[in-house]
C-alpha cells in the first residue's frame, strides 16, 4: 500500500487556543524548583559519599601506619647463671679465707679467751650509740641591731643646722639653692668621721656642709647585741637663698 507524502512549503500557523495551552508558567516554575531541589539532594549525597570515602581512606592509612610502627616482639633471652656464685669462695674450703665487712670483727677458732674477750669489747663499743657532740639549741638567736642617733634627738640636730647654717656669699649672685646630701660614719665613740658629699651644689656649699657636720652635737653609736659598732649616716642639708646669714 502506497503512502502519500505531502510537502508543505510554509509552516502552518498555530491557533491562539493551542498557543494559550502551552503558556502554563506556573507549571514551568514548579518544574524548575523541583529540578533545583533534586540537584541539591544529589549534591549533598555526592559530597557525603566523598567525605565517608575520605574518612575510610585516612582511617585505613593510620591503621596500617600504626601496624608498621609496632616494634617486633623480642625473643626471650636465656638467663645465664650468675657468676657471683662461682667467684664467691666456698665456705667449706679450708684454704680460702672468707671476706667479711670491715664493720665486724671475725672470731677465729685459734683465738684464745683473751682475744675473744677483746673482740667482744670491740663489738660492744661499735654497737653503743655515740653521744651527741653538743646540745644545739633549736631556737636561733637573732642579732639585735640599733641604729645610731643624735644624743639629743633629730629635732635638736636639725634645729642646730637651721641656726648655724650660713649661705655661701659667693653663690648669692647666681641664686643657687637646693639640697646637698652629705654622708659620714659614726664610730664606736659617737664621733663623725669619713665625711663625704654625695649630692653637691658646689664647692662653697660642700665646705659649709662639712663645717656643720664637724660642729654638730654628739651621737649615740650604733649597737649590735649591745656592743657599739660603726655605722654610716646620710643627711640632707637644705640651702635657701632667703635665709642668707653672715658668720659671726
Amino acid at each position: 500500500m502506497k503512502q502519500s507524502l505531502t510537502i508543505m512549503k510554509h509552516k502552518p500557523e498555530l491557533p491562539d487556543d493551542e498557543i494559550r495551552s502551552y503558556m502554563d508558567f506556573d507549571r514551568l516554575v514548579a518544574d524548575k524548583q523541583l529540578a533545583v531541589r533534586m540537584n541539591k539532594k544529589y549534591t549533598v549525597v555526592k559530597w557525603s559519599l566523598a567525605a565517608v570515602t575520605l574518612l575510610v581512606l585516612v582511617g585505613g592509612g593510620l591503621y596500617f601506619f600504626r601496624e608498621e610502627q609496632k616494634p617486633e616482639p623480642v625473643p626471650p633471652q636465656e638467663t645465664l647463671p650468675s657468676t657471683e656464685s662461682a667467684a664467691t669462695p666456698s665456705k667449706t674450703d679450708p684454704n680460702v679465707s672468707e671476706v667479711k665487712p670491715e664493720a665486724t670483727v671475725p672470731l677465729r677458732k685459734e683465738e684464745g679467751p683473751a682475744q675473744a674477750e677483746e673482740t667482744k669489747k670491740v663489738r660492744a663499743k661499735k654497737n653503743e650509740p655515740k653521744p651527741a657532740s653538743g646540745t644545739i639549741s633549736s631556737t636561733k638567736v637573732e642579732d639585735v641591731y640599733v641604729q645610731a642617733e643624735p644624743v639629743q634627738g633629730y629635732a635638736l640636730l636639725y634645729a642646730y643646722f637651721n641656726d648655724h647654717l650660713v649661705y655661701p656669699p659667693s653663690a648669692v649672685k647666681d641664686s643657687v639653692q637646693g639640697v646637698e646630701t652629705i654622708s659620714f660614719v659614726v664610730n664606736a665613740e659617737g664621733k663623725a668621721e669619713k665625711v663625704e658629699v654625695k649630692q653637691s651644689l658646689g664647692e662653697a656649699f660642700d665646705k659649709e656642709a662639712r663645717r656643720l657636720v664637724a660642729g654638730m652635737p654628739a651621737w649615740k653609736p650604733a649597737t649590735l647585741n649591745g656592743c657599739p659598732v660603726p655605722s654610716s649616716i646620710a643627711l640632707p642639708i637644705t640651702f635657701q637663698i632667703q635665709r642668707i646669714k653672715s658668720k659671726e
